[in-house]
């Protein structure tokens, strides 16, 4: 669930908002897009430095849920006036919330048994492909309605086709907290058997 919502932003939508909420000619756009592929290329590293500091990659999951939250909150309803740096650091910080596939994949290498933990690994990395595919085809109707409506701003429209991967991001929240509080259990259970 962590990450889809983002991909499918940084990969279609992220031009065309830039352009229409912004006001950007295509070559700003192209330029600040390119920021984004740097943020898409040291996103992993950082992040595994990251659960790797705090030694758990549900705490940092969890984390970037939450910013992928706040990120496309800030997108939805944020200022439209941001200066062209502003959308620089914008755009390199995003894509950073939709690198969580080597998280999941420690996660679920660590959570399932051995018996199965390479097959819920494979579903496991379809799953962030499928979402962002789908959510493609949900933003473009949601969008093709709101332009039709004629009276909606650009921000507005944005909005409107951005409220399931919104309710996305909850639910990635959401299930991140009860991962978090199963391995919990599942340690004090452990410590338990060894006494």
């Amino acid at each position: 669930l962590v990450g889809s919502e983002m991909c499918i932003r940084a990969s279609l939508w992220a031009g065309p908002y830039l352009a229409q909420v912004h006001s950007l000619s295509p070559v700003s756009v192209g330029n600040i897009l390119s920021v984004a592929a740097v943020g898409f290329l040291i996103g992993p590293p950082l992040i595994a430095l990251w659960a790797d500091r705090w030694g758990s990659e549900l705490k940092v999951l969890f984390c970037m849920a939450a910013f992928n939250f706040a990120m496309l909150s800030f997108i939805m309803w944020g200022p439209v006036s941001l200066s062209a740096w502003q959308l620089y650091v914008l755009c390199f910080i995003a894509p950073v919330g939709g690198q969580a596939a080597g998280l999941i994949m420690t996660i679920s290498r660590d959570t399932f048994p051995k018996e199965v933990a390479t097959s819920a690994m494979g579903f496991l990395n379809f799953m962030p492909v499928m979402g962002g595919s789908i959510f493609q085809q949900i933003i473009g109707a949601i969008m093709t309605r709101a332009a039709a409506a004629g009276d909606i701003s650009p921000q507005g429209q944005y909005a409107m086709a951005y409220i399931p991967a919104w309710l996305w991001t909850i639910l990635a929240v959401t299930l991140c907290l009860l991962l978090i509080r199963l391995q919990k259990k599942k340690a004090r259970g452990q410590i338990g058997e060894h006494k």
